[in-house]
């Protein structure tokens, strides 16, 4: 009967050691599927977040050229106040110099 008992308590132990076993593998493949769903995850948002650093750099290089568009044509399209000032003034100035002309010269008495 004692090696029948301890047949008994050897079978318990081996079942006993194999659901340990066959646990222990479970949880680690559980781990090991979990990394891989974490590691795909993180390497997905990893490739977005490249996608979007390419998009927002094409973006801003649109953005850059169109500035550089803009200072090369507002000479061209736009005229600065102080160049407004200017040239009205240079215009008064001959519109002056007429009258001046036309004071002196057309409008003298003629019996001078």
């Amino acid at each position: 009967m004692t090696e029948d008992l301890i047949i008994s308590v050897l079978t318990i132990l081996g079942g006993i050691a194999a659901l340990q076993g066959g646990t222990i593998w479970m949880v680690r493949i559980m781990i090991d599927r979990g990394q891989r769903q974490t590691q795909q995850a993180l390497d997905k948002h990893l490739t977005d977040s490249r996608e979007h650093d390419r998009a927002q750099d094409q973006r801003i290089e649109a953005v850059e050229q169109q500035i550089s568009q803009l200072h090369r044509d507002l000479p061209e399209t736009y005229m600065r106040r102080d160049d407004y000032v200017q040239s009205f003034s240079r215009i008064e100035q001959k519109i002056d110099a007429i009258w001046e002309y036309m004071r002196n010269h057309l409008m003298k008495p003629r019996g001078d």
